[in-house]
């Protein structure tokens, strides 16, 4: 009898006893992210060559017989423009990959470029495309001479000083005003 009331007591331990948990993975993370002995891991690397192709918008497409021929210009700074495929300097960077024309406007037409080992696509935008207005030429003005200009070598042989020969004033005659004659009548 004792037998029995000692395997009823264990029976009823083991089913009061609650079964383990498991715990999630993150858990334990702190302990093999900051560890002591493992090393931490690289940092990520900064010293890549940034891709500016973004800095770059189309504002020419010209297709001739033998290819076509594309016009860029820097967003940052406008006043640098490059023409791919040509023979500056600049223009060695980049190549042209691919063009895709619109059916419609040619606002919509896209180049893919490389620039160096990055690639990208280039499209038109308006705000690159206003036509600069050309500066007004004031042709009213009338040409003013400074009076040593007005005196250097007018009537003068050359090699002469301009004060060497004398020049005669023109003379003034003033004629009476014509007047007109009117017959009477008779």
């Amino acid at each position: 009898m004792k037998a029995i009331l000692i395997s009823l007591t264990l029976i009823l331990q083991v089913c009061a006893v609650e079964p383990p948990q498991t715990h999630i993975v993150s858990r334990y993370n702190h302990l093999w992210q900051n560890s002591p002995i493992s090393d931490p891991p690289p940092p990520p690397e900064e010293g890549g060559v940034k891709n500016d192709i973004d800095d770059w918008v189309l504002v020419g497409l010209e297709e001739y017989v033998g290819g076509k021929v594309v016009t860029l210009v820097n967003k940052k700074n406008t006043k640098e423009r490059v023409r791919v495929p040509s023979n500056e300097e600049l223009a060695k960077d980049f190549a042209v990959l691919e063009v895709k024309k619109s059916d419609g406007s040619y606002l919509e037409s896209e180049v893919h470029i490389q620039k160096g080992p990055h690639r990208g696509w280039v499209k038109f935008d308006s705000k690159y495309l206003v036509l600069r207005k050309a500066p007004v030429v004031n042709s009213n003005k009338k040409k003013t001479n400074t009076p040593a200009q007005k005196t250097a070598g007018k009537g003068a042989p050359p090699g002469l000083p301009a004060g060497a020969t004398k020049t005669v004033p023109a003379k003034e005659t003033k004629k009476p005003p014509r007047t007109r004659y009117i017959p009477k009548p008779k």
